[in-house]
């Protein structure tokens, strides 16, 4: 399987921004046309490419939070 276009990790990465709360503002925010941008959205959240990458970012933001998390707790 192919990996996810620019444009849909766009898409994940405006949609963890947005803390997962508003895929269709996600869409617009990567360049999706306003008009279709629901239905767009939608989609996306159905892909299977769009699906692991965004599983694969959701990782890497807990590892680096975790990390964060360990570094602070030495510290103190």
């Amino acid at each position: 399987m192919r990996e996810a276009t620019g444009q849909q990790k766009l898409f994940v990465e405006e949609y963890l921004k947005l803390r997962k709360k508003n895929a269709t503002q996600a869409a617009i925010n990567a360049g999706y046309s306003e008009r279709s941008a629901a239905s767009q959205a939608s989609q996306l959240l159905k892909n299977p490419k769009v699906i692991k990458y965004l599983k694969e970012r959701e990782d890497a933001i807990i590892r680096e939070l975790h990390q964060e998390f360990l570094f602070d707790a030495v510290e103190a």
